[in-house]
This record gives C-alpha cells, structure tokens and sequence, in this order.
C-alpha cells in the first residue's frame, strides 16, 4: 500500500501523518519515499528519465506501507484507505483491490473444499476407528463373556476399548505431525514459505483425533458389546 502526499502539506503535518501510521499496530513498517526517490525510481522502471525538461519534479512524496500478515484484507485496507483519505493533503492511496478481491475469493473457496474434506475425512476416520474396535471387541468375545460372568457391566467392558481407541487416533495424528515437521525442515529444501500451523493448534488437530477415535470406539462397543448385555 502507497500513500501520496501533496506538495502543499507541511513538514509539520506530513511527520504527523507518518506518525499516525507507524503508531498503527497492524503497520510493521513505513517507508518514506521523497520525491528525488520516487523520481529515481520512475527513471530506472522506464530506462530512463523523462522529466530532464521539467525545471521542478511534479512527482509526490508518498509512504510505502507493510502489514501484518492477518490484517491484510480488502475490508481491513478499505478502511485504512479512508482514515488517510480523511487527512488533508493526501492524494491517493494505492493499493490492488481487484489482486487482493480475487485472492480472497479463491481462499474462501480453497476453505470451502477443505471444510468438505475435513468432513469426509472424519467420518471415514469414525468408521475405521469403529470397524477397528469391532473387531477388538470381537476378537476379545470369550474374555467379555468370562467378564461378564464374574459381574462386569458394558462400561467396564466398553470403556477400555474407548481409551484405546482415542490413544492410538492421538498417537496416530501426532505421529503424522512429526513426519511433516522432520521432513519440512530435513528432506525439502525449497524457497517457500511453508504453511506449519502453531503448536497450539497441531494440538488441537492431535485433541480432535482423540476424540474420532473415542467416538469410533464407543460406537463399535455399543454394536458389540452393549447389545449383549
């Protein structure tokens, strides 16, 4: 993002102006770009200078705006746009709307796709879990029945199949983790900026795969093992 200024605003407000902006917390940096600056920079993107037959510079000095990763958004710098607008002497403040629309657009149906996934992925991940501790349960009949027979409930008999079941899912999803991590910064030596969620939420992801397998488990013990008591 590139605010102008114009020629008529002071020194004095032109430093409050740039004040305000590095102020913002959303604002990692501000660069100042005099009109010599700007100059040199038209001259080098053309290949050479074509304001030689200007006595004065017409171009403005202006302020190179860096953000925060989250906050970059078309609501977040509309409004930005408009705060600066709202200051006297500003000309312009530029910025790709139509770039920034189109990418918000494309993550929104990126999200979509991935929100289906996820549900596709976590029901097959429910069955498999409950397909799995079916046939633990099954493979375990002639203990259950003895089980019984001294007295045991289906909680007793049910429960250890649910802990099992969300043990091996967090086991499986944190294990999985771990390879992505050993192989990003092991085995893949790319320039780009990887995509690795935080700590706090890889947990949440182990968390919500204990809890599929718990409730594959439990769904697998009620089949076998609550229908018989």
């Amino acid at each position: 993002v590139e605010v102008f200024f114009a020629d008529s605003v002071s020194e004095e407000n032109f430093d409050s102006h740039i004040a305000q902006l590095r102020e913002n917390p959303s604002i990692t940096r501000v660069e100042i770009i005099s009109k010599d600056a700007a100059r040199k920079r038209l001259s080098e993107s053309l290949g050479r200078d074509y304001l030689l037959a200007n006595e004065s510079n017409p171009l403005p000095r202006s302020a190179t705006l860096s953000f925060e990763r989250g906050f970059v958004s078309v609501s977040a710098l509309d409004s930005l746009r408009r705060d600066c607008l709202r200051w006297n002497g500003t000309l312009q403040v530029s910025y790709d709307r139509a770039w920034l629309t189109e990418t918000e657009n494309n993550r929104n149906l990126i999200a979509n796709i991935l929100g289906v996934l996820l549900i596709v992925t976590l029901v097959g991940a429910t069955l498999n879990a409950a397909l799995l501790a079916g046939l633990v349960a099954r493979s375990k009949t002639r203990h259950f029945n003895q089980l019984r027979m001294l007295g045991a409930g289906a909680w007793t008999l049910g429960l250890p199949l649910i802990v099992e079941g969300a043990l091996l899912a967090a086991f499986s999803a944190g294990l999985s983790w771990l390879v992505v991590l050993y192989a990003q910064r092991n085995w893949f030596d790319l320039d780009i900026e990887w995509a690795i969620p935080q700590t706090d939420e890889i947990l949440i992801f182990v968390s919500a795969a204990a809890f599929v397998g718990a409730l594959g488990a439990a769904f697998a013990a009620r089949m076998a093992i609550w229908r018989k008591s």
